[in-house]
């Protein structure tokens, strides 16, 4: 049979990321759960490759959840090659990064660097 679609985003499995701004009230530094990275860029850019990008509409929908995260100066975003360009004000881990471009429904390629 066909499986009843969940009705509150706390019920999608585990593994599935979800922004900090969904069903929260805006958390305080002392209570943000932060990903741990040893490879975390202290402000700075990060250059990901994104995968599955078709349109400018998901562009903005990249663009609009890397933006919700604290600390997310800038995103610019090339279409034609996939690239994501992330400049930050703070320690933001790539993985943390990653789990909001998953979330948006997009796959990030291991690689590029981080300045």
């Amino acid at each position: 049979g066909v499986k009843p679609r969940p009705n509150n985003i706390l019920d999608f499995p585990a593994r599935t990321c979800i922004p900090r701004s969904v069903g929260r009230t805006k958390p305080t530094s002392s209570s943000r759960n932060r990903l741990q990275c040893a490879s975390s860029a202290s402000g700075g850019t990060q250059e990901l490759s994104v995968k599955g990008m078709k349109c400018e509409v998901c562009v903005k929908n990249v663009k609009n959840a890397l933006l919700e995260l604290d600390g997310v100066a800038e995103v610019k975003i090339n279409l034609d090659s996939g690239t994501c360009e992330v400049t930050t004000t703070k320690d933001i881990a790539r993985e943390e990064l990653v789990c909001m471009i998953e979330a948006a429904g997009f796959e990030v390629e291991q690689g590029l660097s981080s300045t």
